[in-house]
């Protein structure tokens, strides 16, 4: 579900089932450990894979909603020709959106994140005070709503990237594939695994600012 959402808000409810059912799943394994699983779990347990914990797909269809609207608001206003000469701007709307949100899948951002880290969002290529702004302020100011958040949802799929990591690891170390010491030499990039073999618990500490960052992510393993 995760992989083939295109909106960011379909990826932040696809992200949280999938923790949620893996969580479910490792306490599954903890209430009857003698029990295996079916094979329908394979695909659930299978390495992960970077689209899981990139923005840029979930971007292209925000692009997509967003020049729908825009085209929208254009066709309302045909007939204001001249709201439409000075404050309204179809095409430099979808511009500016599409200029923000072009750093986030180039290939130095998505370098950036395979090593766990964030780079910090391009500047905006109109903000409310320039003067390019005033040609079309309507359009800058919708334009400008929607920016800030990309960085968040970025910043929130790299957690769930390694909170992702950490439960496949979980399930590996819970199934006797491998060992702690081995789940903690391989940690998710950027992020720091602590791997407690006599509390039989793995950890990361989690990073996105908009929640506050510095929170534990803590698995007890069956």
């Amino acid at each position: 579900i995760n992989r083939e959402s295109s909106v960011l808000l379909d990826r932040g409810v696809a992200q949280a089932l999938a923790e949620s059912a893996a969580v479910l799943l490792l306490d599954m394994r903890s209430e009857a450990p003698d029990v295996a699983l079916p094979p329908e779990c394979t695909v659930a347990l299978a390495p992960l894979d970077e689209a899981e914990f990139m923005v840029c797909s979930g971007l292209k269809g925000e692009f997509r909603m967003h020049a729908a609207q825009s085209q929208r608001l254009g066709r309302q206003l045909a007939g204001k020709p001249l709201f439409k000469a000075f404050l309204f701007d179809e095409e430099l709307q979808n511009a500016w959106v599409a200029s923000a949100m072009a750093s986030y899948c180039d290939e130095p951002h998505r370098q950036a994140i395979r090593r766990g880290e964030l780079p910090e969002p391009a500047p905006a290529a109109s903000r409310l005070d320039d003067a390019d702004c005033y040609g079309a302020y309507v359009s800058c100011v919708l334009a400008s709503i929607a920016i800030p958040s990309f960085h968040n949802h970025a910043s929130r799929m790299l957690d769930h990237g390694a909170k992702l990591h950490l439960l496949l690891a979980a399930h590996a170390v819970a199934s006797g594939e491998r060992s702690f010491a081995q789940a903690a030499a391989d940690p998710f990039p950027g992020f720091a695994l602590d791997a407690d073999e006599a509390a039989r618990t793995l950890e990361v500490q989690l990073r996105d600012r908009a929640l506050g960052g510095g929170r534990a992510f803590r698995l007890d393993v069956p």
